[in-house]
This record gives structure tokens, C-alpha cells and sequence, in this order.
């Protein structure tokens, strides 16, 4: 009896520590297929922090940083310090100077709110304009071998209002072109969990010596 109670104990324990909050991520990557007809609105992507998967189709991956995730809900935030590419606007003539660049960077993948964050910089010099959701994306349906298949990308990104909006301006698109609700592309994410750390270990001990605490005091 008491075996068995020492166990149910370790395993409440386990239980208690691993839903009380998400666990860190290590790293990984994340994997960006561009479906949008970038041509036909005359713009240009040009990878800036990244790596080319594939170039037929292009494919682009990220390298995951950071972030905290449960893993059994997919609940949380997937990092991406670093990653960042260029939305271009050629104006036709020679100087490259005068070509209309905005910047997308720092991606963060938001589970909960179901939105791609990341940080704007609308001249291409390096400073931040704005933070704001670039992207939405809904996980219904898709199990996790879809979710993580970085060759086979399957969760489609949508433009979301605020980008939609930001991006017509900008290039000035013509009034014809609405980018609200177009899919940008399709991803993939496959996030790993960081190791246990000595202080993690130490807390799971010692919420399994309170389980067994608990068990042994209902026993007397």
C-alpha cells in the first residue's frame, strides 16, 4: 500500500508541476512557404535573417529562440529574435535608394490570441515603428505532425487588418488591391522544449515529497 501510494503521490506531483505552467522552449524552427502573388501587387521579398528550405517552392525558415509553450495544449509564445525579411516596392527607376522597403522582424507566434507578432520598421533604417500582429492563423483541425512538418507547410497566415491596412498605404496599392482576409503564405512550426534546469528538478522534488506528505498524513 504504501509503494502504491508513494507513486500516485510522485504522479500527482508530476501532474501538478507540469500544468501550473508552460514549459520553456529551447529551440527549433519555423518554416514560412509565400502562396501571396507578391508580383502582382509589385513587391518583392527579400529574406533578411533566415534561411532559404527550398527555392522551388521558396520556403524560408526561422530559427526558433525562446518562448514558453504547453506542449500538450499548444498554449503560448514561440520566439524568433532575429528573423526578418523585407516587403519591397521597386519604383522603377535605377537608384535602389528610392525603392519603398518595409521591414517585418522579432516574429513571435502567439497560440493563444492565434496572431504571427512581430516588429515594423517602415523605412528599412533599423528603427522600430510599431509591434503589432502581422499574421493570423487557426489551428482547428490540424494535428501535430501537420503543425511540425517544416517541408510540408500547412497553417495558412492571413494578413491581419492592421498589416492589411499599413501595407496598402504604404506602397500605396491601388484602391482596386485589399489585402484584409489574402493569405500571405502557408507555415509550420517545430518547437523544442529547453532542458530541465537543476532548479526545475528541485521544485518537481519537492512538490513529489508534499504529494507524499499529504498521502502519508491521509493514511494515519
Amino acid at each position: 500500500m504504501r509503494v502504491f501510494s508513494f507513486a500516485a503521490a510522485c504522479s500527482a506531483a508530476l501532474l501538478m508541476v507540469g500544468t501550473a505552467s508552460a514549459a520553456p522552449i529551447g529551440n527549433g524552427q519555423t518554416s514560412v512557404q509565400p502562396t501571396a502573388d507578391l508580383d502582382a501587387l509589385g513587391l518583392d521579398l527579400v529574406l533578411v535573417g533566415g534561411s532559404v528550405g527550398s527555392a522551388d517552392p521558396l520556403r524560408v525558415l526561422f530559427d526558433i529562440t525562446g518562448g514558453d509553450l504547453d506542449f500538450a495544449s499548444l498554449a503560448g509564445q514561440i520566439e524568433h529574435d532575429g528573423a526578418s525579411l523585407n516587403l519591397i516596392a521597386d519604383l522603377g527607376d535605377t537608384d535602389p535608394t528610392n525603392d519603398i522597403i518595409v521591414n517585418l522582424s522579432n516574429f513571435v507566434i502567439d497560440t493563444v490570441n492565434s496572431e504571427l507578432v512581430g516588429d515594423v520598421d517602415l523605412g528599412g533604417d533599423g528603427s522600430v515603428d510599431a509591434t503589432a500582429a502581422l499574421f493570423t492563423f487557426d489551428l482547428t483541425g490540424l494535428t501535430a505532425e501537420q503543425i511540425t512538418a517544416l517541408d510540408n507547410p500547412v497553417i495558412s497566415l492571413i494578413f491581419s487588418d492592421v498589416a492589411a491596412d499599413l501595407l496598402e498605404d504604404v506602397f500605396a496599392l491601388d484602391d482596386t488591391v485589399q489585402l484584409n482576409d489574402v493569405e500571405f503564405g502557408l507555415a509550420a512550426t517545430a518547437p523544442t522544449p529547453a532542458e530541465v534546469s537543476e532548479p526545475g528538478m528541485a521544485a518537481l522534488f519537492g512538490a513529489s515529497l508534499l504529494g507524499l506528505g499529504l498521502v502519508r498524513r491521509r493514511s494515519c
